[in-house]
């Protein structure tokens, strides 16, 4: 009888019955990302940066009142894998947050998060993603990005510009209409033709056809890799010699080079803090937006740990959503202290940057 009990302790021991268990509530936040296909180098990233910050917050933070976990799901740059994907973590995984990268994602992302309660903080430029009460996004203002992209053109005597779109990608969509939209109101430089290309397109020599016989000063090209990279390349095919500018465009871009000397507004760079350490636990000089997963983490973290709940217990999401509006103000992070509006955005200042040698370097002039 002692050998049976024995060895039905034994058993048991193995299946973790005596495994330490954390006496602290898990709180899920699932990751919606390109973890495959051309943008598989943005999803690896943001996991290596994702292990990197609950690593350290664990270690310095051995009283925080929850643990925390990062679920990814891969859903490349496509809406319709999102649709699938964000009906899994809320049914199976039961995620407490969301987060994601890309403007088409998180407005997919958006609905689910309020009828379900689910907080959401992306990365993302469209400002209907932050629609509702649960939905919070991170980018730089549009208004600040299009007036510094003007200032440039001025600065360099350009007087007309053409505009390409990816037509069903929201955020590309959303800066062109801007840009159309301060044009309409600017007298000093004017808007010669608009254009729209669609996922899955190869070849672009129509609307390169076009655009070389408007001749505009500039091209303001907005688009995802794969269709951003297929573009240039075939623009560069032409040898037309007609300079590109984008927003979010040219830093995703694959192949860096063949945006060579171009210059472009992008979001808020990093903190010489995080780049030095990033440079360290990660490894090279491109982070990928790993600040952004970084700062979303941090953020979410913070107004967890904030928010009022009964010891032992995860707050309500009617309290996280409070927390986030009250302690983001102020917050130190990978992309320096935030800001927050009244609707859910968090505003970040943009940058001037340009491609030498396949880099992205800082213009300061």
């Amino acid at each position: 009888m002692k050998k049976l009990l024995c060895v039905l302790c034994a058993v048991l021991a193995i299946a973790g019955c005596k495994q330490e268990k954390s006496d602290k509530p898990v709180v899920q936040i699932a990751a919606l990302y390109p973890m495959s296909g051309d943008g598989a180098f943005l999803g690896d990233t943001a996991r290596k940066v994702a292990d990197w910050f609950i690593s350290d917050f664990e270690k310095n933070n051995p009283n925080a009142k929850y643990k925390y976990r990062v679920i990814f799901e891969d859903v490349q740059f496509s809406a319709t894998k999102a649709a699938i994907a964000v009906q899994k973590v809320v049914a199976i995984d039961k995620v407490d947050a969301m987060m994601s990268i890309q403007s088409s994602v998180a407005m997919v992302l958006n609905s689910v998060a309020e009828k379900n309660k689910i907080v959401q903080l992306s990365f993302a430029a469209d400002p209907r993603v932050a629609t509702g009460d649960y939905n919070f996004r991170i980018s730089t203002g549009l208004d600040n990005i299009i007036n510094m992209t003007f200032d440039k053109m001025k600065a360099q005597k350009m007087k007309t510009f053409s505009t390409v779109a990816l037509a069903n990608d929201a955020a590309s969509v959303a800066v062109i209409d801007e840009f159309k939209k301060s044009a309409a109101q600017n007298n000093d430089i004017k808007l010669l033709s608009s254009y729209s290309i669609n996922a899955g397109d190869k070849n672009f020599d129509t609307i390169l056809q076009k655009i070389k016989i408007k001749n505009p000063d500039i091209l303001v090209f907005e688009a995802l890799t794969p269709e951003s990279d297929l573009f240039l390349r075939a623009m560069r095919k032409t040898k037309m010699n007609i300079p590109v500018t984008g927003i979010w465009t040219i830093a995703s871009l694959k192949d860096k080079s063949l945006a060579e000397g171009m210059w472009y507004v992008d979001d808020a760079g990093a903190t010489d803090k995080f780049m030095s350490e990033f440079k360290t636990v990660i490894g090279g000089d491109e982070t990928n937006y790993g600040e952004y997963v970084y700062t979303i983490l941090a953020t979410l973290v913070n107004a967890w740990e904030s928010a009022d709940a009964p010891a032992g217990q995860k707050p309500t999401p009617e309290n996280v959503v409070a927390s986030i509006m009250k302690n983001t103000a102020g917050l130190n992070t990978a992309l320096g202290n935030l800001t927050i509006q009244s609707d859910g955005s968090i505003s970040l200042p943009g940058v001037m940057k340009q491609i030498k040698n396949g880099e992205q370097i800082l213009i300061t002039e």
